[in-house]
């Protein structure tokens, strides 16, 4: 099998939400791979899919195969283990997600993951940097269109540079989706930094993309702050969703943070606004 990684997962998520079923079976242990994709947010909670992974150009069976129900995942924040619950929700793709109410993330601690199924061992180990709160976010129209609007996100750098980022907008009644081009790198401590905003891109959108905002429409902005490596992989991701190429062919550059498997595990400082673009 082919080494596969978070990006396919993305993609290939488009194909199981069609082929899922309340009564899929698990899948193959000894065919696969864990591919994690997970994070727990300042003040926040912890979140994660847990799926396995695939080769397009394999000896087949369902895609449906891929989603793990009953694996154990755990969080460990230096004082005590978490052992997160695994349900459906429509926001996610796969529509599964392990989670938990009960750990907050707090900035400064080290947050270490563990997911177990059968055979598939995968873990990793992030620390929560401390968020940059976000100064202002400003739409302006665009000529000869009354309904899309360019945006910016504007924040002062903090005096701990360099300071990692990566931006995601979260639509009403969907998850968080990273934004086209939104990993930064601020290395000038007190900098006022503005930053262009366009609308995340997906596999599973329907008809062209569209990079402004649509008038009228409701949205979170969250200004992440990441490690380093975790900042490195939303930077290899974006380019390889910009450039496109062989995004199911498993030759994509994105590298995985995740021992044992494939993916990201990521401990967010995060600033978030809610908007409506005007």
């Amino acid at each position: 099998m082919k080494k596969h990684d978070l990006v396919q997962t993305l993609f290939v998520a488009a194909l199981l939400a069609v082929q899922l079923t309340a009564c899929a079976p698990e899948p193959d242990a000894e065919m696969s791979r864990p591919v994690i994709e997970g994070w727990i947010d300042s003040d926040g909670y912890p979140v994660v899919v847990f799926t396995a992974s695939v080769s397009p150009s394999g000896s087949g069976g369902k895609l449906s195969r891929q989603v793990i129900r009953w694996g154990r995942v755990t969080v460990f924040d230096g004082e005590c283990t978490e052992v997160l619950t695994g349900g459906p929700s429509d926001e996610y793709f796969p529509p599964y997600r392990y989670y938990s109410f009960e750990m907050k993330g707090v900035p400064g601690r080290t947050y270490r993951l563990t997911a177990d199924y059968g055979d598939l061992h995968a873990e990793a180990t992030c620390v929560m940097p401390v968020p940059t709160e976000i100064g202002s976010v400003d739409f302006s129209p665009i000529e000869g269109n009354d309904t899309l609007r360019a945006a910016s996100l504007t924040f002062i750098a903090p005096d701990d540079c360099p300071a990692y980022y990566q931006i995601f907008i979260r639509e009403e009644g969907k998850r968080p989706l990273p934004t086209m081009m939104g990993a930064f790198r601020a290395d000038e401590p007190g900098a006022t930094v503005t930053l262009p905003l366009y609308m995340p891109r997906s596999g599973l959108l329907d008809g062209p993309y569209v990079p402004q905002f649509v008038a009228g429409d409701r949205l979170q902005i969250m200004l992440c702050r990441v490690t380093g490596p975790v900042y490195d992989f939303w930077r290899a991701y974006d380019s390889a969703v910009s450039f496109g190429g062989g995004m199911l062919m498993g030759d994509s550059p994105v590298p995985t943070l995740i021992d044992g498997g494939y993916g990201v595990w990521s401990a967010r400082g995060v600033s978030s606004v809610y908007v409506t673009v005007s």
